[in-house]
């Protein structure tokens, strides 16, 4: 039995090595976006897919309101979104709060007037292999990831003005 044991314990031991070894990559430019639906932050009987957005050009922005650069992203993806809405430009924030509450304050004091859904689980986030907040994700009309962007400095919302008109110039 303790022989049974310790090979078992090694095998376990290996898989957990390979398993720590392996590089988890967010998705980038070029992969497809997985499609989801979510629930609206406020109002959990409003539901909002990628799908529904497929004629937009749509930023799937992951946030939550411990994150510090969110507070300057949120600001400059409501600008953005004011500017390029009214061309096909679609906002879809994705917050990965697990107290519904924080978010919700966090929206007090940087208010938006694009969708925020609620994904408390981060099955969503799992799906585009977040790694870091915020990250974003620029999805043209054909569902593919024109650009993408983890982190969020001043000034980076131009690199992200620039990818938006020239795929709405598309």
């Amino acid at each position: 039995m303790k022989f049974l044991l310790s090979k078992n314990r090694g095998v376990f031991l290996s898989f957990l090595l390979l398993f720590l070894t392996l590089k988890i990559e967010a998705l980038e430019a070029g992969d497809f976006a997985p499609k989801f639906s979510l629930p609206d932050l406020l109002n959990d009987d409003v539901t909002y897919s990628l799908e529904q957005k497929k004629d937009f050009l749509v930023y799937v922005d992951f946030w939550a309101s411990w994150c510090a650069p969110c507070r300057l992203s949120m600001p400059a993806l409501e600008q953005l979104y004011r500017e390029f809405s009214g061309d096909g430009f679609y906002v879809l924030a994705v917050n990965v709060d697990a107290i519904r509450e924080d978010a919700i304050d966090f929206l007090k004091d940087f208010p938006v007037s694009y969708s925020v859904l609620a994904d408390p689980k981060g099955i969503v986030s799992q799906l585009y292999n977040v790694i870091g907040m915020p990250s974003g994700y620029l999805i043209n009309r054909k569902g593919k990831i024109v650009y993408s962007h983890i982190g969020f400095r001043r000034g980076d919302e131009e690199a992200l003005r620039k990818m938006i008109r020239n795929e709405l110039e598309k």
